[in-house]
């Protein structure tokens, strides 16, 4: 409680009177401490209710009072547990929209502290205010042994995965379930989170910007105000405080352990395509009182850090209690820069040194600069298509999570979706699920530590029960000991169709994979079997007087071995400002187009819009370009020599590809005793099934697969629509590889190999 100015002064002058006393006399002091319970399971939250008697005038500011508990655990080893202000608040609901409300009770201090180990820990509690400290008498809390496995961690002994405190292996299987919507929050987790637990659902990542569960926002009345009672910098919103208690709770309830993600791009943006711009209402911003002149201020200005750490503080405090909080995530989609990195260091270590549990700590996006950080523990990526673009991820999820792999860290990809721009409901209308289901399985088999997180959950998740995809991908992660495994790439897989199969020849059609930026390699070798060396394949390829001519590449190179006469169709896509499209095979120049760009029905394109940030048009000609090619081996050169940039969308090669070699992924993961493997017929993707077309079906396939030990193995065939092994059977391995015949299947299979001697 606040005391008066008389009793101040009253004080003041008794200590004056007296002297001598070690401490003021207007000192804090902690009046009484009240726990929920004296004894309790190890890894379970004890509250403690906190009586005191302070000066201060914002009760969210450590540096004006601080309320901290030291703790002693049995083994002597010491904890300091951060407190946190409190108003108590209630839900109503009326006319179908919750409000949540000060109760009647006290607001107060509370602490939240989660013994680790059995035995008694001794508590103390101090309060620092402008006047000196206060402490309280020590009490202790008993803990027992309890069922719950304890915190995430990255695996000791599996660095690319996650364990509990208990060494059981921590696989993340789930989806982004960012916010609500503004009505009724509360049931909307409710019912989110118990379909997501009930379907083996175990992951779920929460944005904290300025949404339902925020902190911290510009009061109201303001230009891109928040939802909830915001009170600007350094005072935050106890109703959204209180959501986030709750959605906590449901969280675990469940079965869920949540990633929070602290904020996102849009607070420091105006605009953007969604209208997430949010800089004009961001409390950092000068305009509204902060102690940033622009956006990019936020990343070196002092006092800006200053109030960041507060806010971790407070975060720390009233939520790194629980268990089921998986990690913390500073940013949605900061694109990182030097000042990005050198930010995300230091809040990284910050949370390191006062999170008293250790959580893990991460963000989105990153560079090689940001995954080095020794205080990020995983890494992050995010994965759309555009427009229908993408019909199979699996190629684009292997590559990304190989890649990942060099850090060794745990790897997700945290946010998966067809289109971003469109919910995946818009290609999958009827909730088939195909393109959750493929994604999650490829990144298991491609080394992540979690299934794809699907964005679209309020949309197409939840309205169509999207949900069972996640219960056979958890039953078969749940049968892989990922802590203790050390899994690697599983080698070359070959499959061959039966020796009585009569070879035919079918069109192939290659996509690009990336949207932008200069490959690895410029150059692509397509096999007869449908795959391409030199992958990813880049779709935009620039001028060579552009500002950046390291930016993108002006050249790509195809070689090319046809078995007969064909005619290759190249997608042309949208082109900047101007260019020139030159082709050439076996370099003899066969077209060289000039293309221009502008206003929408000024040109041959099929549609244009104008680049605002450079005042530039962009047409999009959506045209196929036929381009005969003989017999034999070949090589097509497409480039760009002038103007700014255009894209190639795909190239389509008639009667390419053999039918000897099935039109499947196969991908997997091996240890020395353990491997795992998926088998996906590429037709089986979103695109067939929005179609209205059926998947081929393949019978009696063979596959040479080159386990890591020689020995006797056992083979495990999973079903992955319903997480039940449908085959058993053993294998030796001979010549160093396993060979086996595939169960006849048109979708996928899983499998899991044992080695037993």
């Amino acid at each position: 409680m606040n005391c008066s100015l008389a009793a101040r002064v009253v004080l003041a002058v008794a200590a004056l009177v007296l002297g001598g006393l070690e401490a003021r006399a207007d000192a804090p002091r902690v009046d009484r401490v009240k726990t929920d319970r004296s004894r309790t399971p190890v890894f379970e939250t004890v509250e403690l209710s906190i009586d005191l008697t302070a000066e201060y005038d914002n009760p969210f500011d450590p540096e004006d009072i601080a309320v901290d508990a030291d703790v002693t655990a049995p083994d002597g080893r010491r904890l300091r547990v951060p407190g946190f202000y409190v108003e108590p608040m209630k839900l109503t609901t009326a006319d179908g929209t919750e409000r949540v409300e000060p109760t009647d009770a006290k607001p107060g201090f509370r602490i939240r502290f989660t013994p680790t180990t059995p035995g008694a820990h001794q508590i103390q509690v101090e309060v620092v205010d402008r006047n000196g400290a206060g402490r309280s008498k020590t009490i202790a809390i008993e803990a027992v042994a309890g069922d719950s496995p304890g915190f995430v961690r990255v695996a000791p002994n599996s660095p690319r995965y996650f364990a509990f405190d208990s060494g059981k292996s921590y696989f993340a299987v789930g989806e982004n379930v960012c916010w609500s919507g503004p009505r009724t929050p509360i049931a909307d987790y409710t019912a989110w989170f118990g379909k997501l637990g009930e379907a083996g659902g175990n992951w779920a990542r929460l944005w904290l910007a300025n949404n339902e569960k925020g902190l911290e926002w510009s009061s109201a009345p303001t230009e891109k105000p928040g939802v909830g009672t915001y009170a600007g910098l350094g005072r935050y919103a106890q109703d959204n405080a209180w959501r986030l208690d709750q959605i906590v709770r449901l969280a675990r309830e469940n079965g869920i352990y949540l990633t929070f993600c602290l904020g996102t791009y849009g607070e420091f943006t105006e605009g953007g395509y969604f209208g997430e711009g949010m800089w004009a209402g961001n409390p950092y911003n000068a305009r509204n009182g902060g102690p940033c002149a622009k956006p990019e201020d936020f990343w070196t200005n002092e006092q800006a850090r200053s109030l960041y750490k507060k806010r971790l503080r407070y975060l720390i405090a009233r939520w790194g209690g629980s268990t089921h909080l998986f990690a913390w995530e500073f940013w949605n989609e900061i694109p990182p820069t030097p000042e990005v990195n050198a930010w995300t260091a230091e809040m990284a270590a910050y949370l390191k040194q006062n999170d008293p549990y250790g959580h893990l700590v991460s963000t989105s996006y990153g560079d090689d600069h940001t995954w080095r950080i020794p205080d990020i523990d995983f890494t992050m990526t995010h994965m759309y298509g555009q427009a229908g673009n993408v019909a199979d991820f699996t190629s684009r999820i292997r590559r990304e999570a190989r890649h990942q792999a060099k850090y060794d860290k745990p790897y997700l990809l945290a946010e998966f979706g067809i289109d971003w721009q469109a919910p995946d409901r818009k290609w999958d209308p009827r909730g088939t699920g195909i393109n959750m289901h493929n994604g999650a399985w490829a990144s298991l088999m491609s080394g992540a530590a979690g299934t794809s997180m699907l964005w679209w959950w309020d949309n197409y998740v939840h309205p169509l029960n999207v949900y069972k995809v996640l219960t056979p991908v958890r039953r078969f992660a749940d049968a892989i000991d990922w802590a203790h495994s050390r899994f690697e790439p599983l080698g070359e897989i070959k499959l061959e169709q039966p020796p009585e199969h009569i070879e035919t020849f079918t069109d192939l059609t290659i996509p690009a994979t990336l949207d932008w930026g200069r490959p690895h390699s410029t150059e692509y070798m397509v096999r007869p079997d449908g795959t391409v060396k030199g992958e990813p394949i880049a779709m935009t390829i620039g001028g060579p007087n552009r500002g950046n001519p390291n930016e993108l590449p002006t050249q790509l190179t195809w070689r090319l071995n046809c078995s007969r006469p064909t005619r290759v169709l190249v997608k042309l896509g949208e082109v900047c400002t101007a260019a020139r499209l030159v082709i050439a095979l076996d370099g003899e120049t066969i077209l060289d187009r000039p293309l221009a760009a502008g206003k929408p029905g000024e040109g041959p394109w099929k549609s244009a819009r104008l680049l605002e940030p450079y005042n530039c048009w962009i047409a999009d000609y959506d045209e196929t370009i036929p381009i005969d090619v003989p017999a034999g081996p070949h090589t097509l050169t497409l480039s760009n020599t002038e103007g700014d940039w255009l894209q190639i969308r795909s190239l389509t090669l008639p009667n390419y590809r053999s039918s000897r070699y099935p039109d499947v992924n196969a991908l997997g993961l091996q240890s020395p005793n353990l491997a795992i493997l998926w088998i996906h017929n590429r037709e089986s993707t979103w695109r067939t099934d929005f179609e209205g077309r059926k998947p081929s079906e393949f019978k009696g396939l063979r596959a040479a697969i080159p386990p890591p030990s020689p020995g006797r193995w056992r083979v495990e065939w999973w079903d992955t629509r319903t997480g039940e092994i449908i085959q058993h059977e053993t294998a030796e391995v001979k010549e160093n590889a396993m060979n086996l015949i595939v169960p006849d299947f048109d979708r996928d299979l899983a499998a899991k190999l044992t080695r037993e001697r």
